[in-house]
């Protein structure tokens, strides 16, 4: 399962769809199958969920590190690895 991001453009404004879908091969063609439509969620939980799937290691390794400081009561410090200079 996947989470799909379509935008289609009509009469000068562009619309977004998010789709959670499966897919599957039947022969050379793939076949895609629509299980829920994400849309009303919002485009932000929309993208906050696709930015976890594709990184869901290292949240993962977040939510230990968060875990370990509230165990230990020290303060966590997060450095985004996308957001470092």
């Amino acid at each position: 399962m996947y989470i799909d991001k379509i935008s289609k453009q009509y009469k000068g404004q562009v619309h977004t769809q998010y789709l959670l879908r499966s897919s599957k091969r039947e022969g050379k063609k793939i076949i895609k199958t629509t299980i829920l439509n994400l849309t009303s969620l919002g485009k932000e939980t929309c993208e906050a969920m696709i930015y976890a799937l594709k990184h869901k290691r290292s949240l993962a390794r977040l939510i230990e590190k968060i875990n370990r400081s509230i165990l230990f009561n020290q303060p966590f410090l997060f450095k985004h690895p996308l957001h470092q200079r």
